[in-house]
């Protein structure tokens, strides 16, 4: 950005910032402050109630939420490096009624969690920041799932059947499954972000089979607005093949589904119609989230759940409405961020999508406004007018423009009559 761009960014960031920000106040639970501001008088319409009615079940859905993360918080334990030193071997009276085993920024050592010194069946295990640590589990999981988060040479030998095996962002780490721990039909290991993983299975049959995955070697890329290192893969056992198979990973509706079953699938109607709606369902749960996080004024992460949400509904064709909403909530997040450029990019699609969405076009004249292109913000914030003639912040908007604009052409007659 230049320092005449800067400084004309800063000259209207407060002022626009206050107006996006009380017109992003009428949005999904605050739809009675927005009637007010609007000049809408009468009852509720009958879609105004059912977007008040998805809004207080978001949030009864986010206090169950917070609820059974309260009762997960109970159940934790953080195994620290002290505890391990005396004896690296877990017993229940050290676990003192946890079960879930939490191994976080631990550097060396090993830990062995088994029976019979762990007699009840554990619900999850997580591994986060670790390097160089030894972990053996020999014991049952309720949730069979165990995660590894940012690790470096961490090495897992599992010797119970676990189905899920979750790896993010880990170098150097190793999964090794003992006879039965990763035979049945269900049974993977997904990875994102992981360079030099080995995996490894010892199967019943006598089989012994291992594999080195590294996920930029193996094809990851960026999609949409997630980089190469979220790119997913999974692995499972193949009988076909007597080992292990590692693919690129699809979510399709509600399931995981790999790269090659899903180009190779004969999809019915029906079938393509659930995953649709499933897609909108997703797509909307991440609205939901961005708008959280952009009310708690986390704009970067709000970005990010935007960004969900749409890459959730890119393919469908027509668009759906929750995407020109997205677009336009992610164009009020770029332009809190300092992004003019982007926020002019989401709001003009949104607008495409939906010219009678007076946010589109309210955004996308903040955007040019930002950029110091009065005179093409004017259209824009006319166009917003034109819709919702009752909204004050526009109105404000298009005055604010109108002046800059005024001020601007008198420079330029004084520039030409010197």
């Amino acid at each position: 950005m230049s320092a005449l761009h800067s400084a004309k960014y800063a000259s209207w960031e407060s002022k626009a910032s206050a107006l996006d920000a009380e017109l992003q106040a009428s949005d999904e639970a605050e739809k009675a402050a927005a009637s007010a501001a609007l000049g809408h008088d009468g009852a509720w319409s009958e879609e105004q109630s059912k977007e008040m009615q998805k809004a207080e079940q978001a949030k009864l859905a986010k206090a169950a939420l917070d609820k059974q993360k309260l009762l997960e918080e109970s159940a934790k334990l953080v195994v620290t490096s002290e505890m391990l030193a005396s004896d690296p071997v877990l017993t229940d009276a050290r676990l003192r009624g946890k079960r879930i085993l939490v191994f976080k920024n631990l550097t060396g050592g090993r830990c062995r969690v088994a029976q019979p010194e762990v007699s009840a069946a554990l619900i999850k295990v997580f591994v986060e920041g670790c390097a160089d640590f030894e972990l053996e589990l020999a014991v049952p999981l309720l949730t069979s799932h165990v995660e590894l988060h940012k690790c470096t040479n961490v090495a897992l030998t599992v010797e119970r059947q676990v189905a899920t095996v979750q790896l993010d962002q880990s170098g150097g780490c190793a999964v090794r499954f003992g006879e039965g721990a990763f035979e049945g039909p269900d049974d993977r290991v997904y990875s994102a972000g992981c360079g030099d993983l080995t995996l490894g299975v010892a199967h019943s049959s006598g089989a012994r089979h291992e594999i080195t995955v590294d996920y930029l070697r193996d094809g990851a890329v960026p999609v949409n607005e997630c980089g190469a290192e979220e790119y997913q893969f999974v692995a499972r056992w193949s009988k076909e093949t007597g080992g292990i198979v590692n693919e690129p990973l699809m979510r399709v509706g509600n399931k995981f589904l790999t790269k090659s079953t899903v180009e190779n699938a004969s999809l019915s109607g029906a079938a393509r119609l659930a995953i649709r709606e499933q897609k909108a369902a997703e797509a909307e749960q991440h609205k939901l989230e961005g708008n959280d996080a952009f009310g708690g004024g986390e704009y970067a992460q709000a970005v990010l759940f935007y960004s969900m949400a749409l890459d959730k509904v890119s393919a469908s064709d027509p668009p759906p409405p929750l995407r020109h909403v997205c677009l336009s909530n992610r164009a009020a997040c770029f332009l809190k961020l300092g992004h003019p450029e982007k926020a002019l990019k989401d709001a003009g699609e949104c607008a495409g999508l939906e010219p009678g969405y007076a946010k589109g076009w309210f955004r996308k004249g903040l955007a040019l406004h930002a950029m110091g292109r009065y005179e093409e913000a004017l259209p824009a914030l006319a166009a917003a007018q034109k819709i919702e003639p009752g909204n004050k912040q526009v109105k404000q908007a298009l005055q604010f423009a109108e002046a800059k604009l005024g001020q601007e052409m008198r420079k330029r007659m004084q520039g030409s009559n010197a």
